[in-house]
């Protein structure tokens, strides 16, 4: 099905906005296709994810829709890792997308490259900083935990009357 002017008012903001299609650049200046896959797989997770979110919301108020069902509490596990992705496939796409330019028509990717002697040193200095700041966190949340239980926790909440889901607690 073809909307007349969809393409151009998205692309300009106005009916009669010419747009410029990839065959009429030089195949130098055109990044590469595969881009189109990870755009793909972007918004995929991003709207399986919106779907697990109505379910879920719906398990709420239909009740033979089990809200808390084995494969329900899979898919919203699986949910973090996949938002992860859905996050490096947007970075990817964005830096793929925009090769061999790194300044649109001003600076090619090959001109922006570092020729500094210190990249490897800032690479090592970044990989342990992430390595502390890992194990800082794994100590802090293990002592946080061992300390305040999650039962003792929503306990606490039940008794002041704060239970999210006191059919399901």
């Amino acid at each position: 099905m073809k909307i007349p002017y969809a393409l151009s008012i998205l692309a300009g903001g106005v009916p009669n906005y010419e747009v410029t299609g990839l065959d009429e650049f030089a195949k130098e200046d055109q990044p590469p296709l595969f881009i189109h896959y990870l755009f793909d797989a972007m918004v995929g997770i991003g709207m399986l994810l919106a779907l697990i979110s109505f379910l879920f919301v719906l398990g709420r108020y239909i009740k033979r829709l089990p809200q808390f069902s084995k494969p329900m509490l899979i898919a919203i596990a699986a949910g973090g890792p996949l938002a992860m992705m859905a996050i490096e496939f947007g970075w990817f796409f964005a830096e793929f997308g925009r090769q061999p330019w790194a300044l649109y028509d001003l600076m090619r990717t090959s001109e922006a490259a570092t020729t500094s002697a210190n990249v490897g040193w800032m690479l090592i200095a970044f990989a342990i900083l992430y390595a502390v700041l890992g194990v800082v966190t794994v100590l802090v949340l293990t002592r946080l935990f061992k300390d305040n239980p999650v039962g003792k926790e929503l306990k606490y909440s039940e008794h002041r009357g704060e239970a999210m889901f006191a059919d399901e607690v």
